[in-house]
Formats: C-alpha cells, structure tokens, sequence
C-alpha cells in the first residue's frame, strides 16, 4: 500500500522511519538545493513551497502521524489489495503498530529532544528503540534543568514499548485486519481485529469491528477461530535490554552512593580524629605551660612595673580601658628607643600618671590571666602598638599631655596595629 500518500517523504529524498533530526537536516539540504541562486534556469518556487509545506506536516510528530495514517482509509475505501508494510524493513507485518520512540541530549544548558516514529513490525521495533535509548542514557542527563526531567520521560516511555497513539493504531489494524479477512486468512484478521478493540477509542469503532468479527465468524463457518501468538509483548528483548541497563545504572549509583558515603564517613573520622590530637596536644600545651608558667596574682591597677626619673617638666598622661581585657603599656622614647614608663591597667579601669616631656611610642600587651612581667599574659598574650608617636609638650604657658582610649571607638584618632612579641 501508499506509505506516502501526497509525496512529503519523497520530495524530502527520506524513508518513512527516519528520525526527526533527519528530517530536519534533509529539509536544510533540499532548501539548499532549491535555492533560486542554485536554480537561475529554472523556476523552484512551487517545489520549495511543496518542501515547506511537507516538512511543517512531518517535523510535528502528532501530524506526522496522521499523515502516516492517512493513505489506510484512502487505500481501504478503493479496496486497495496491498496490507501495511513495515516503514523500516519494507515487509508485510501481520502484527503492525505505530510507535514513537525517544531520544534526548543535553548540553548544559540545552536539552534537544528526537523522535523516531512509524509502522513497524515488532522485530523492527525492538531494534529502533535500542539506540536511542543508549543514547538518552548516555547524552540525557547532563541539561540544566530540562536534562533529568526528559531523560526519564524517555526512558520510561521506550521501557514500554514507546508511545504508540490509540486511534492510528486502532485505524492501521482495523485495516490490516480487512486486509487478511479480504485473503481468506480469518485466524488473522480476527486476531487483529481483537487488537484493534483494544486501541479503539469510540464507541462506533468499537461498534464496527465487533460487527466485523460477527462477519468472520459466520464466513468460517461458525468454526472457533485460532488465536495468533503474540509478538508485541512487555518482556521483549527490548525491555530486558533497557532492564539491564536500568539495573547497570542502578548498581552503579548505589556503589557511587556507598563509596560516597564510605569515603565522607572515613572523612568525618578523620576529622575527629585529628580534632582529637589537635584538642590533646593543646591541653598538653596548656598543662605543661602552666607547670612552667604559674599564674601570678593579678597586679593592682595603676601598677609601675618601671618609671625612669627626668628632671625634664611633667606632662599629664591618661589611660581609659573598657571590656575584660587588662592591659600592660609601655611608652618608650622614639629617639633612644629606651621604655620610659612601664605601668598595669585592670580591665575597665583607668589611670592618671605624669610623663617627662618628649616624643614616644605606644606599646601594649592584651589578655585575662596574668603570669608576671615577663610572660605578661602567657601564649594568647595580644600586642599592638600605636601607629603614630604621641608627643607631650609645652605650648605656650600650658603644658599638653594626652588621654588614650584602649576601646573602640567611631571617629577615634588612635589608630593601632598588631606586633610581636619579640617587637613588644
């Protein structure tokens, strides 16, 4: 019979069970070729308005299918004598059915979709839907965000046999069942006949092939009707394949997910188990620091650890300190580089003390427990310094000191950067 009623699979130069990307490339060849700078002898336009119209038809695949389903009733009405063929190995099927199979690539950000669909026989069948189901498994994925979502449309569609469309499969196999009856072969046709019922979707088709197998009956004599094996069935090659491969993938996510968790739980005790040792070696650290280091009763506040004596004027030096943290200052002579003044502040205390005249630098230690002037406030001891010198002087008849503020403060001018040890 007609696979292509009006010509559309022709004037693209493709088989009627081609893919969807080869159709869409045969269309950009033939528009290439129809071209009117490739033509400038002859006229082109109709055949290029021909190929346009066949591929809006075919590109689609619900109107693609109806095409493809279009010349059954034609051929049936002119009591054509041809039984539907297989659109891939072009051989008479007893069985026929119309299957649309998936395929699905993903990069990144985009995800294609292609479908292969036709009349097949269900050998053909099998084998159409192996490549793009190898195909989805290997490409499908890896789209943001369209990927996951139709790779698994696909795959469970092609799983089943793909998606075979109830009313042009209920039309192909009323057909075919005519065909066989019109042969003589009832067993068929009665057979076909029962699948037809099966994809039927109203109720006068329903009506029209049970009155159909009432026909047969009679014409066979009233004799009982042999059934025909079936070929398209659930458990095919096809879907053991595509279970061995659901079952490969399902094996391999679980190891990945079990060496993951594996490797993450090794991890997390690894984890613990160096914070562990970090935790021992710094409680050793701290117990041996304090056999070698005992803590010293906390000075009183105001305390000079060291003062040294000038005959020079005495200007007033203030010191404010807010928080927890005590403070151990040293001014020491930007010149000599000598400490002039060594003195204790209690943590939110504040003290008063005279300072020689002259240009000096600011010096402090931070911290909570104190372990004497030499270790000041053991290992986590803060030192800082200030960034610019504080001069005392005599201006005019008035002798300027200065007030520091060791807090912070919006707007402040004393500005302080971290040092050493060694530099404090």
């Amino acid at each position: 019979m007609i696979n292509d009623p009006k010509g559309y699979y022709k004037i693209l130069g493709v088989k009627n069970s081609v893919s969807m990307n080869d159709i869409k490339k045969a269309f950009r060849q033939k528009a290439h070729e129809l071209h009117p700078d490739k033509n400038k002898e002859r006229d082109t336009t109709r055949e290029f308005q021909f190929l346009s119209e066949a591929y809006a038809i075919l590109i689609d695949s619900d109107t693609r299918a109806t095409y493809d389903s279009q010349s059954i009733t034609t051929e049936k009405s002119s009591e054509s004598k041809d039984p539907i063929k297989c659109s891939a190995c072009d051989k008479a099927t007893a069985q026929p059915r119309y299957v649309m199979f998936y395929e699905v690539k993903s990069f990144i950000l985009v995800t294609t979709r292609n479908i292969t669909q036709g009349i097949f026989c269900s050998d053909c069948a099998e084998s159409k839907v192996i490549k793009p189901t190898i195909i989805t498994w290997l490409l499908g994925w890896w789209g943001f965000p369209f990927g996951p979502i139709y790779t698994l449309q696909a795959l469970g569609i092609n799983l089943i046999g793909g998606k075979k469309p109830r009313k042009i499969n209920a039309d192909i196999l009323s057909y075919q069942a005519w065909y066989f009856a019109r042969q003589g072969k009832f067993d068929i046709a009665n057979s076909l006949a029962n699948d037809a019922l099966s994809y039927s979707t109203t109720k006068i088709q329903k009506k029209t092939l049970n009155t159909f197998k009432n026909d047969i009956l009679k014409f066979n004599g009233g004799k009982e009707l042999k059934k025909l094996k079936a070929k398209w069935k659930m458990v095919s090659r096809a879907f053991l394949i595509q279970s061995i491969l659901i079952l490969i993938a399902a094996v391999i996510l679980l190891v990945t997910i079990a060496i993951t968790s594996y490797k993450a739980e090794e991890r997390r005790k690894q984890t613990q188990e160096k914070q562990a040792r970090e935790a021992w070696i710094d409680s050793e650290i701290e117990r041996v620091y304090k056999i070698n280091h005992p803590i010293k009763p906390l000075p009183i506040n105001g305390k000079v650890f060291k003062k040294i004596k000038s005959k020079l004027t005495p200007a007033p030096f203030q010191i404010i300190t807010k928080g927890r943290e005590h403070h151990f200052i040293k001014m020491v002579d930007s010149k000599t580089k000598k400490i002039v003044l060594a003195v204790f502040v209690r943590a939110g205390e504040k003290i008063k003390i005279d300072l020689p005249i002259g240009n000096y630098k600011m010096k402090y230690a931070m911290g909570y427990t104190w372990y004497g002037e030499k270790n000041r406030f053991g290992k986590d001891t803060i030192y800082s310094q200030s960034d610019k010198n504080m001069i005392f002087k005599i201006e005019g008849n008035q002798v300027l000191g200065h007030t520091v503020e060791l807090f912070l403060r919006a707007n402040g001018n004393l500005k302080t950067k971290k040092i050493s040890s060694q530099d404090f």
